[in-house]
């Protein structure tokens, strides 16, 4: 077969080893524009792709109420512990229909940055669910925001919320909340694209030919 042969045939079988399906994007809410891009909203429940249910939680950000002084318009963000001292837990509106892969999860954390607010809470517990996948995460009352992201397997077929459930310990006078939680932001949910064996060996195969065909154009 001639060079030129060799050549096409190895690039089509790299071109199929190298296409995979895009990435499906399932979730992507950076909470801006909420109650109508003004701001801030105290025990805030109109959330677009969330219920809030257990507790409170409250909408800051832009405006009178950015912990981070951002000083973004309408950059906002959720208070995972609204007023009357309960924590809230938020929960997708929409149970995502999983299939066996890989689901990449994508969210922004932060202290409540209120300083004395926050005398008896050093920390601020966030659970995170979704599936087969829980943990906990820690926030220093100072903290600033910090991307976290996590490799979820889905196993078996599934229908599952994403929740984001805020956790205190009980303070020194036996109260659970104290109206300072634990900043959320940027959630994003993403199938992602992993290629199969098939497609690896196809990709060695079409490496190992173009390796060949360059050593007998060499001698």
């Amino acid at each position: 077969m001639k060079m030129r042969n060799w050549l096409f045939c190895i690039l089509i079988i790299m071109g199929i080893a190298t296409t995979t399906h895009a990435d499906t994007v399932l979730l992507d809410d950076n909470f801006n524009f909420e109650n109508g891009g003004i701001g801030w909203a105290g025990d805030y429940t109109g959330f677009e792709n969330w219920t809030v249910t257990a507790g409170f939680v409250d909408l800051a950000g832009y405006g009178s109420w950015d912990f981070l002084n951002t000083g973004e318009p309408y950059a906002e963000y959720v208070d995972m512990d609204g007023g009357r001292y309960t924590a809230g837990t938020l929960t997708s509106k929409k149970s995502f229909n999983l299939t066996p892969g890989t689901v990449l999860l994508q969210f922004d954390l932060a202290g409540p940055n209120r300083g004395a607010d926050v005398e008896y809470y050093d920390t601020n517990v966030v659970r995170v669910i979704f599936e087969n996948f829980s943990e906990d995460f820690t926030l220093y009352w100072n903290d600033p925001f910090t991307t976290y992201s996590r490799y979820i397997n889905i196993t078996t077929a599934a229908s599952a919320h994403l929740i984001f459930q805020s956790i205190y310990e009980q303070d020194q006078d036996g109260n659970y909340g104290d109206n300072t939680g634990a900043l959320l932001d940027n959630v994003k949910l993403t199938v992602t694209s992993v290629p199969e064996p098939t497609t690896m060996l196809l990709l060695g195969l079409g490496l190992m030919g173009l390796a060949g065909v360059r050593r007998k154009f060499q001698k």
